[in-house]
């Protein structure tokens, strides 16, 4: 890794990358040029996870970007782990290889170094058209602890609570992320790992926000779909959405309902011929002796502290 730390810096930029030359031939210089503007002494490292396509060569374009490659492929939870495991500032910026920051760092830094008991800031999104992402809030339906699009219906200027931080574009306090113990590896290689990692912040206190005057450009690149088939994004996306919801889920009134509404998933599964979902939940079921457990918690208390209704 080539180094690159100031005395004084208070923030890395963190990029994990996966088969994403692409990408970080498009994008990096622009990230760069905004960090400099913005906060000159941030480091920028990329996070090199085991691609296998001209990355390395592309990066020697970049002599002031730090670069840390894996041998293997080992999945988000862990490329994302690794990478901060790196990092000597208090703060780090997560950004996607797709993502772009445009506007309000220095603010929504700001904002998380005042207020202690903040994990992270997520950044509001701006997708392809006029959509907008980053804020997601939690819900409990039909058994099943999801988020939702804060954006459908909030339009806050001010920094409001959020299910969790974005991977894909989030400033989040290092020593709590080291607290935690990062990003749960139960999720590789992708999908619900952000979602665990926010809920386990909120049972200790430590919120998520997101801060709408923090945004970025996502240009929502398919990175995932590019390097795994249809089926299997599907499947593992609903191992890890059970896996989820079995580590998060407290109190025996909510497992009832969870409990209650699975049979009634898997015949939907069944009668919409939709493999996957099936395939994932018993591959979820074999793992589940593995869940780490959390301590005693009130569930609705942390689901109406991240914005739940």
């Amino acid at each position: 890794m080539k180094k690159q730390h100031s005395s004084n810096a208070e923030l890395t930029v963190l990029i994990p990358s996966f088969n994403g030359v692409h990408l970080l031939k498009k994008n990096l210089p622009v990230v760069l040029s905004f960090i400099k503007k913005t906060i000159p002494n941030a480091p920028v490292i990329v996070y090199d996870d085991g691609s296998s396509d001209a990355t390395r060569e592309q990066m020697r374009q970049f002599p002031e970007v730090g670069y840390i490659a894996s041998a293997e492929n080992r999945g988000f939870a862990r490329a994302v782990n690794a990478g901060i495991r790196a990092v000597r500032t208090p703060y780090v910026l997560l950004l996607n290889n797709d993502v772009i920051p445009i506007a309000g760092l220095r603010s929504a830094l700001g904002a998380l170094r005042s207020r202690v008991d903040w994990f992270a800031v997520s950044a509001r999104q701006q997708l392809p058209g006029e959509a907008l992402g980053g804020a997601a809030l939690p819900e409990f339906k039909h058994g099943l602890l999801r988020h939702v699009d804060a954006f459908v219906t909030k339009r806050d200027i001010h920094p409001f609570p959020i299910m969790y931080p974005s991977g894909g574009a989030a400033l989040i306090r290092v020593e709590y992320f080291r607290a935690l113990g990062g990003f749960e590896a139960l999720f590789s290689p992708f999908y619900w790992e952000d979602a665990d990692l926010g809920w386990r912040a909120w049972q200790k206190g430590w919120a998520s926000m997101c801060a709408p005057g923090f945004s970025v450009l996502h240009d929502h690149s398919p990175t995932i779909k590019g390097n795994f088939s249809k089926y299997r994004v599907h499947l593992i996306a609903t191992r890890n959405l059970f896996l989820f919801n079995w580590r998060a889920l407290a109190g025996w009134r909510v497992w009832a309902v969870h409990c209650a509404y699975v049979p009634l998933h898997l015949l939907r599964a069944i009668l919409s011929l939709d493999v996957a979902f099936g395939h994932g939940f018993f591959t979820a079921l074999i793992r589940m002796r593995t869940i780490p457990r959390p301590p005693h918690y009130s569930f609705w208390e942390v689901y109406r502290q991240a914005g739940g209704r």
